[in-house]
């Protein structure tokens, strides 16, 4: 594969896919062109608060229904979830056109995958974080569909043959049966005849899907922000492992004559010609000034996820306990069993992405150091060198992202938190005994 046609691969949006489907819900991070721009607010308003109806119509439910520990576990469970999606619906649109700015910039200038710096292998670095983006938002996206699709049919399944008039034993109560819903709001009316039924029925299915497509495609923008800043590293230290072949090279095709003196010159352990020296000095500045670009925008994306990440942890270790109680209280043959268990692997899944990538960025920043410490520095001069050496200085400070500034997103991290569910879990399980 060459150079131009990976270059070719590579989209001019590098998140379209994800930034596509926010499009379609709501958010317009990726700017709007074809539609006027008050039809489209009007549009987003009314998904917004479809959403926000939804989700007081379940807060309600478990207000009304607090005693019935199963029902009010099930409930939390989409409840906490519904409620983190909203807020980062909410976050999104506020931090759209810095959000744009910021994809835009990772496409652009020194963070432009170049061939003639590092080679072919910036194309494909590139290449390899935008997959993986998308694979992490398909396998999200498709969890989202087992899980409604098996919330859907067990509704459907419970609901036939329906008996309006179902009465129990005894000659002073009578109680009827209600049609059973795929998921539990409270509503202020009798929802059991059509076309209510199937109305409500519609607006669930519909709020839940464009809630789990919503949650996808933005922890899918957040990931990939912080895979293509992973990819960034790789390509500085790429930059660094090709500083000195660069400018030999660059030289040489400045003055084609002198070709022969190069080899004979490090194999001497003699300083480079001084054409050489301007390069390397040159490429060394750029190194440096590519390497703090892109700790500016760590900076930027650290200021304004970090209390998000710190609401998804909180999020996600409630979420989880929940869910194990609720499984632990189903028939492992039971569509509601297969559903909670595809929803409990989803939110495990959902924190093992934002830990996996904070991970990978703070021990990917941090080796930049000894990178750059493997240059042959004997035949540069002083400049260069002091040039550098700021630069491993400054890589021995990794960079990384935090849930509140106080928790680290690492694998350790995620391994904290499926402990504490755990542990939540065991102490409601005794409390229900």
């Amino acid at each position: 594969m060459t150079a131009t046609k990976s270059l070719k691969e590579i989209p001019p949006i590098y998140l379209r896919v994800h930034l596509t489907v926010l499009q379609i819900l709501g958010i317009d991070i990726l700017p709007v062109e074809s539609v006027p721009q008050n039809l489209f607010y009007t549009y987003t308003a009314l998904i917004i608060s479809t959403m926000c109806l939804f989700t007081i119509a379940e807060f309600l439910d478990m207000v009304l229904n607090y005693e019935d520990i199963y029902r009010l576990t099930f409930g939390l469970c989409y409840c906490v979830t519904h409620v983190l999606g909203t807020v980062k619906m909410f976050l999104m649109l506020y931090l759209r056109k810095k959000l744009w700015g910021n994809l835009t910039t990772l496409e652009e200038g020194i963070f432009k995958p170049n061939p003639t710096r590092g080679g072919p292998e910036e194309l494909q670095i590139v290449n390899d974080a935008i997959t993986m983006c998308n694979r992490q938002g398909y396998v999200f996206y498709t969890l989202v569909f087992l899980i409604i699709g098996a919330r859907l049919l067990y509704a459907s399944l419970a609901n036939w043959p329906y008996d309006k008039h179902n009465y129990f034993d005894g000659n002073v109560t009578v109680i009827v049966n209600t049609k059973e819903m795929p998921y539990t709001t409270w509503m202020p009316f009798d929802y059991n005849d059509s076309p209510l039924y199937e109305t409500i029925f519609a607006f669930q299915i519909f709020s839940t899907t464009v809630y789990g497509f919503y949650i996808g495609a933005a922890d899918a923008v957040i990931c990939g922000f912080m895979m293509l800043i992973k990819a960034q590293f790789l390509i500085v230290k790429r930059e660094l492992e090709t500083l000195i072949e660069r400018a030999q090279k660059a030289a040489i095709a400045e003055n084609p004559d002198n070709e022969d003196n190069f080899g004979r010159e490090i194999e001497r352990i003699e300083l480079l010609d001084k054409r050489t020296q301007d390069y390397v000095a040159k490429y060394a500045n750029e190194c440096v000034y590519h390497h703090q670009e892109l700790i500016a925008l760590c900076d930027h994306a650290e200021e304004d996820f970090c209390y998000l990440m710190l609401l998804q942890f909180i999020s996600s270790l409630l979420i989880v306990c929940f869910q194990l109680f609720q499984v632990s209280t189903l028939s492992p043959d039971s569509v509601e069993f297969f559903s909670m268990v595809c929803y409990l692997l989803l939110m495990l899944f959902q924190l093992l992405c934002y830990c996996w990538h904070g991970n990978e960025v703070q021990i990917v920043s941090g080796e930049l150091s000894r990178y750059a410490f493997g240059i042959n520095w004997i035949i540069m001069r002083e400049s260069p060198k002091k040039t550098l050496l700021l630069l491993m200085m400054r890589a021995q400070r990794p960079c990384y992202f935090t849930a509140g500034k106080f928790s680290l997103l690492s694998l350790q991290t995620f391994m904290t938190i499926v402990r504490g569910a755990g542990s939540y879990f065991m102490f409601l399980r005794q409390m229900n005994i």
